[in-house]
């Protein structure tokens, strides 16, 4: 089985590092724990994965035209 960052597309050969994840969920319960992945945002989709959040869009915001 591979590690989760190898899950979401990493390359093979990229270095897994040990992050500290920590999340707050709705009901104000704080969960503190460690991830390997080979980023910082890997880490904070395997998270959000992990918690139930499956998808968020991000997005510029459109310029006014004068």
């Amino acid at each position: 089985m591979l590690a989760p960052a190898h899950q979401g597309g990493a390359p093979a050969r990229a270095p897994l590092q040990e992050f500290a994840v920590r999340v707050t969920l709705e009901t104000g319960v704080r969960r503190e724990y460690s991830a390997l992945a080979v980023s910082s945002l890997a880490a904070l989709e395997a998270a959000l994965d992990q918690h139930g959040i499956c998808k968020i869009a991000v997005w510029p915001k459109l310029r006014r035209i004068k």
